[in-house]
C-alpha cells in the first residue's frame, strides 16, 4: 500500500489534468529513490507502533490514529530526508497527498482485513 500511495501520488501529482505539474524538469529517478526510501521507513514505523500485531482488542478508531500517525511521520520522515540530501527539489504536494494516499490506503487495507477476520 506504501507504493501504491507513492505511485498514486506521483501520477496525481505528475500525470493528471486534476492538478498539473508545475513549469520545469521533474527527475523520475528522485522519486524512485524516495519511493524506495520509504518502503523500509513505513515497515519501521507499522513495526514500532505494533501493527504487526496479533492485538484483537485495538478497536479500528485507535487503529486508523496509529495509521495517520504513522503516515505523518513517514511523509515528515521523507521530506526531511529531502531536506538533508541535496538535490533536486521535490514536489511538497507529492509528499502530502502520498501521506493522505498512505493512510487510506493502508486504513482500507486493514479494514478488509479486519472484515474477513470477523473482526470489528
Amino acid at each position: 500500500m506504501v507504493s501504491a500511495g507513492f505511485a498514486g501520488a506521483y501520477a496525481l501529482r505528475f500525470h493528471s489534468d486534476v492538478f498539473p505539474a508545475p513549469p520545469g524538469p521533474h527527475h523520475p529517478a528522485e522519486y524512485a529513490r524516495m519511493a524506495a526510501l520509504s518502503l523500509p521507513l513505513f515497515l519501521w514505523l507499522l513495526r514500532y507502533r505494533g501493527l504487526y500485531e496479533a492485538r484483537r482488542g485495538l478497536s479500528r478508531w485507535d487503529e486508523a490514529r496509529v495509521l495517520i500517525e504513522v503516515s505523518v511521520l513517514g511523509t515528515l520522515g521523507l521530506a526531511a530526508a529531502t531536506f538533508f540530501i541535496r538535490g533536486p527539489e521535490v514536489s511538497r504536494f507529492m509528499l502530502s497527498s502520498f501521506g493522505a494516499l498512505c493512510a487510506l490506503g493502508l486504513g482500507a487495507l486493514r479494514a478488509t482485513m479486519r472484515g474477513s477476520l470477523g473482526m470489528s
